[in-house]
């Protein structure tokens, strides 16, 4: 998914890459956070060996593309959160991957910013990017696709059917009318919030769902400032934005 999304317009998300296999096969999504970094969500790569995986750099239609159309880049390792239990609701769904070599910052390619710390964004309107399915059980999206969600209250996402232990590392968004929502594909993907002085932060990370764009169940996501610290410490030769 993105369900109930729009195409991205070129050069809107410059930090929003894929992540593939076998050539131009997407299977998740990754947000740049430094020259080096890219951060995606843990159940993505868990039972991928790094060696596979190949991060496609050029924005919009992905799928198909000729090769020549796209930056790309191998990784050196990657860094899954020791405390991600994929049983256990996908808690501390998170991973960090360094790339083989830097990438070259400019208007085209500019890191997203990481969020304030303590700050729950609920209420706040915030964006979810991905190429997954269209519907829960449609296709896979041909190009980059946008749609804007809520982000709800931990106490209104718990009162949902289903979602009573979402934990304080995860946060919910979607309208609860259904609709909008991320789907799979879309898995590691970011969800933005924009700030007052235009610029974005990856507040949080696709990670879970029931079905998809469903009324009443909402989208689940990685809680990234719940995880600065452990961001900051496994990135110690890199420099962020704030």
């Amino acid at each position: 998914r993105v369900v109930g999304g729009r195409p991205v317009k070129k050069g809107d998300h410059p930090w929003m890459v894929a992540l593939a296999v076998g050539g131009n096969t997407i299977f998740c999504g990754a947000t740049v956070i430094t020259d080096v970094y890219i951060i995606t969500a843990a159940h993505c790569i868990r039972n991928i060996r790094i060696e596979e995986i190949e991060v496609v750099l050029s924005e919009g239609n992905h799928v198909n593309m000729e090769p020549q159309m796209a930056e790309r880049r191998r990784l050196l390792y990657a860094f899954i959160h020791p405390r991600f239990h994929k049983p256990r609701r996908y808690n501390n769904d998170i991973a960090l991957l360094r790339l083989d070599r830097p990438l070259r910052i400019s208007l085209d390619r500019t890191p997203v910013c990481l969020p304030d710390p303590g700050r729950t964004y609920s209420g706040e309107m915030a964006q979810v990017l991905g190429w997954g399915l269209t519907s829960e059980n449609g296709t896979k999206s041909s190009s980059l696709l946008q749609a804007t969600v809520p982000i709800l209250s931990k106490a209104t996402c718990a009162s949902l059917s289903g979602f009573m232990k979402i934990t304080d590392s995860m946060m919910c968004a979607s309208p609860l009318s259904g609709g909008v929502d991320a789907c799979q594909g879309d898995s590691g993907g970011p969800l933005l919030f924009q700030r007052e002085d235009g610029r974005f932060t990856l507040v949080g990370i696709v990670s879970w769902g029931i079905g998809c764009g469903r009324p009443y169940n909402p989208g689940i996501y990685t809680r990234v400032n719940h995880y600065l610290n452990w961001i900051i410490d496994h990135t110690t030769d890199a420099c962020y934005c704030y």
